[in-house]
């Protein structure tokens, strides 16, 4: 298990997260592995911006002080990280690394996360 889904557990817990929310992080974690641009960031930065990238996609757009406190990190400093991640997750349908695991997360068992429109 990538450190990053440990960390993401964790801040998920500090927003009572439902499984729906972790499964989209963890769809945007999955796809950072495939990706080199990702390498260079800590996996609890990762996490961190997971999570807000998450909170986006359903509709929360809350990242206060809890969240900061237990990540770490400031809203400013996840906001480059997550439009990384919202191209990644559009380009995921077309890209021959990562077809598996959208087709993974667009089943029923996975909320079809990989489904969701792309963030405004």
């Amino acid at each position: 298990m990538p450190l990053s889904y440990s960390f993401l557990r964790r801040f998920g817990k500090c927003v009572n997260a439902d499984m729906r929310l972790l499964t989209i992080g963890r769809y945007a974690l999955e796809l950072s592995l495939q990706e080199y641009q990702y390498v260079t960031f800590r996996p609890s930065l990762l996490a961190a911006a997971a999570l807000l990238f998450a909170m986006r996609k359903s509709g929360n757009t809350d990242w206060d002080v809890t969240c900061e406190h237990y990540s770490g990190y400031k809203e400013e400093e996840l906001n480059d990280l997550i439009s990384q991640m919202d191209k990644s997750t559009v380009a995921a349908a077309s890209n021959k690394h990562c077809k598996t695991i959208y087709k993974k997360y667009s089943h029923r068992v996975f909320f079809e996360v990989a489904l969701l429109p792309p963030l405004q």
